[in-house]
């Protein structure tokens, strides 16, 4: 364990080639809110956004990525969802866009879509299984099937590797391991 002061992963920052189509792009689609927007410099513009009033943003849009630029170092953006439902209500959302749908998986302890933003940043929306499984893991699945054939099918992965563990009982024992015994743990 580090014997630096406890912090959390607040933010990212994310360079664009087109400022205003992505800040359009995340306000609209994922209806992140604008807290600030700014010039920060010479034709340089920045855009803090956030879907949580309690953080002043959570992802940064800065102007002035090169169009030379052939590499993205970013391997990608994930949103955290409350239920398998939203998870599907995205990847509908991502077809109706015509958004680049690379996958839709589930990780054992997760349910996920991955698909491309519009400047092929990829992004992924998911929400947590309530098992805990060892990572890393990717199954397909079909998310035309109902949520409830989509449980059955993960219940039946994670079943396979090693018997069921509460994802509830993991964050415990992690919690514990950190020493943040008073740690408010999710409990879904």
């Amino acid at each position: 364990m580090s014997d630096n002061p406890h912090a959390i992963f607040a933010h990212i920052g994310l360079a664009t080639f087109d400022f205003d189509k992505m800040v359009e792009f995340y306000t609209r689609f994922f209806g992140l809110h604008v807290s600030d927007l700014k010039t920060v410099g010479p034709g340089r513009n920045a855009a803090w956004l956030t879907s949580d009033p309690n953080q002043h943003h959570q992802l940064v849009i800065v102007s002035g990525r090169p169009e030379e630029a052939t590499y993205n170092p970013v391997d990608q953006i994930s949103f955290r969802t409350n239920s398998l439902a939203d998870v599907k209500a995205y990847w509908r959302a991502a077809k109706k866009e015509n958004l680049k749908i690379q996958k839709t998986i589930t990780h054992g302890n997760a349910w996920s879509v991955y698909f491309l933003d519009p400047e092929n940043n990829r992004i992924e929306v998911y929400t947590d299984t309530p098992w805990h499984f060892a990572q890393p893991h990717d199954s397909p699945l079909d998310f035309s099937l109902s949520d409830e054939e989509l449980y059955q099918q993960t219940k039946t992965i994670v079943n396979q590797d090693a018997p069921e563990k509460p994802f509830v009982d993991w964050r415990k024992k992690t919690a514990a391991e950190m020493d943040l015994n008073d740690w408010p743990i999710r409990e879904n």
